[in-house]
């Protein structure tokens, strides 16, 4: 069993990404928790912080929080690769001292997933990066990236990039998998 990806990227919506920001700003964020270790982000990944909401399937702390401002995020999702559930969501923060190093990104869950994008915060001097094409994400604009492919982050600002990461999996292929 096969999931469509795009080849490199689609829009698949727009959302008012300030409650994200607002979400962020209500709560204590341990940005520097144990997220990029223990998913051995600190190879490839360097001063990029993160903050999961959701991590192989588990709802972490906050989980009720963002799902109670997510009806439109959800709707678009369901709507647009069916009902499933999220394998992993994670805020991800990097300012001009941070890599994404070229990667790929490995194991069935990102490859039976959709991986999503939502900027909540960047500037136009801010790419991805996927094969030879350069990306510019805007802010409020819901983008599924094909994360199959080589691709790598590039923040050429002081500008702070702030992006919501959400990876969906449609529940065909949890059942057919058996997560």
């Amino acid at each position: 069993m096969t999931i469509k990806k795009p080849d490199v990227f689609k829009e698949i919506g727009s959302i008012d990404s300030n409650k994200y920001l607002s979400f962020l700003k209500e709560r204590y964020i341990d940005w520097d928790g144990k997220f990029n270790q223990m998913h051995n982000r600190d190879i490839d990944f360097k001063n990029v912080s993160a903050f999961p909401v959701v991590d192989e399937f588990h709802k972490l702390d906050h989980f009720d929080e963002f799902i109670k401002i997510s009806d439109d995020l959800l709707d678009i999702l369901c709507s647009t690769y069916g009902r499933g559930n999220f394998y992993k969501i994670h805020f991800s923060r990097m300012t001009k001292n941070s890599v994404v190093n070229p990667h790929i990104d490995c194991g069935l869950g990102f490859t039976f997933s959709h991986r999503i994008h939502l900027p909540l915060q960047t500037s136009d001097n801010n790419f991805l990066i996927i094969g030879d094409e350069k990306i510019i994400m805007k802010t409020n604009h819901l983008v599924e990236i094909n994360n199959l492919k080589t691709h790598t982050v590039e923040v050429n600002s002081d500008f702070e990039r702030i992006h919501l990461i959400l990876d969906f999996m449609t529940n065909d292929i949890i059942k057919y998998y058996n997560f």
